[in-house]
């Protein structure tokens, strides 16, 4: 058994390695031009098509509008807008010239369209030249917005930067928080979190090379709701063999013995809600748009992924640091009414000797 633990560990070890420049690249891997997302049948793709034989599919348009109002007169609005159109079109990711500005009727707001070549990072390639536009007009002396498709697709990623960052700080903190909760040691909680975290690195660099090897389409939702999945189902995992294994060291004097009767007993549990689980995740790939379909397998990958790692390194490390994992309540041999148990009872004395009062009635 101690030798199994270690192979578990270095096995762990050695594959979170390997992963773990994977799964840095993931973000590269990633597909975020609406054509990958949408249905081949869908009109709005066909459209795309067709528009990319003379634009290019990559090209997303910025508009430029200048609001003259009644603090600039029309001809140094005019005068502006023309020389911002000259520098708009020596930007790095610019797709050929810009066209000459266009007044309004009225002449109180002017428009320049400018094309900006994307990659095939999709419409999140277009914050850094919208950056540069912006910069641009900013002391024109007047209203300047930058808006179209290069313009919002822009603000929305810029507003979603950090998204994934804050994300897994927020959900780090509040599995923390929990497993403190639950667990009531001050050290514990270290190890799911630390399972959880090798469990995340090694299913993204897994689904890097679907994505880069299988044609696995991911987008920029992928690594987020990845890892919210990840700490979710890696934790309640934890959870459930720590509760099993707890009672078994009380049972138990051997803590090998107590691990793998734990195992038994709570594993199937575990298994069967893991691939219920992934099973019901992969009926995503039915789904006709290509963005939804690639959740169904990315999110199977994470929750098989997760239940590996917590029921193999989690035990393996659980039984490595010993019954002082759990201070100060670390489970006694031979104490089985430690704890929870007391309260327990003392609880279902109270409720079986007034269920009336208990029920308000």
């Amino acid at each position: 058994m101690r030798r199994i633990v270690w192979v578990a560990i270095a096995f762990w070890v050695v594959t979170a390695i390997a992963t773990g420049g994977l799964a840095g690249k993931l973000g590269g891997a990633e597909k975020n031009d609406a054509t990958t997302w949408l249905p081949k049948s869908a009109e709005s793709t066909k459209v795309s098509e067709l528009t990319g034989k003379f634009v290019g599919t990559d090209v997303y348009p910025a508009i430029v509008v200048y609001d003259r109002g009644d603090a600039v007169s029309s001809e140094a609005a005019r005068a502006r807008a023309e020389a911002d159109a000259i520098r708009f079109g020596t930007l790095p990711r610019v797709r050929g010239p810009v066209a000459s500005p266009v007044v309004s009727d009225d002449g109180k707001a002017i428009q320049v369209v400018v094309p900006i070549s994307v990659g095939d990072k999709g419409v999140t390639g277009a914050l850094p030249t919208v950056k540069s536009i912006r910069e641009i007009v900013s002391d024109a002396g007047m209203g300047v917005h930058v808006t179209g498709p290069a313009g919002y697709g822009a603000d929305s990623a810029d507003a979603f930067s950090a998204v994934n960052s804050t994300l897994l700080y927020v959900t780090i903190a509040i599995v923390i928080v929990i497993l403190l909760v639950t667990y009531r040691s001050p050290v514990l909680w270290l190890l799911p979190l630390l399972c959880v975290g090798v469990a995340l690195t090694v299913a993204q660099g897994l689904i890097y090379l679907l994505a880069t090897h299988a044609g696995l389409t991911v987008n920029s939702d992928t690594e987020f709701l990845l890892t919210v999945l990840v700490f979710g189902a890696g934790t309640d995992y934890a959870l459930l063999l720590t509760a099993r294994y707890r009672e078994e060291l009380r049972r138990t004097e051997n803590r090998y013995t107590a691990m793998i009767t734990a195992i038994r007993r709570a594993g199937p549990a575990i298994a069967a809600s893991a691939v219920t689980v992934a099973l019901s995740l992969l009926c995503l790939v039915v789904a006709d748009l290509n963005s939804t379909k690639s959740l169904g397998p990315v999110m199977a990958t994470g929750v098989l992924v997760s239940f590996a790692v917590l029921t193999t390194l989690y035990p393996a490390l659980l039984v490595m640091c010993g019954r002082w994992i759990f201070w100060p309540v670390a489970p006694r041999f031979g104490d089985l009414e430690h704890g929870n148990g007391r309260q327990g009872r003392g609880l279902e004395r109270v409720i079986s000797s007034h269920p009336r009062r208990v029920c308000g009635k």
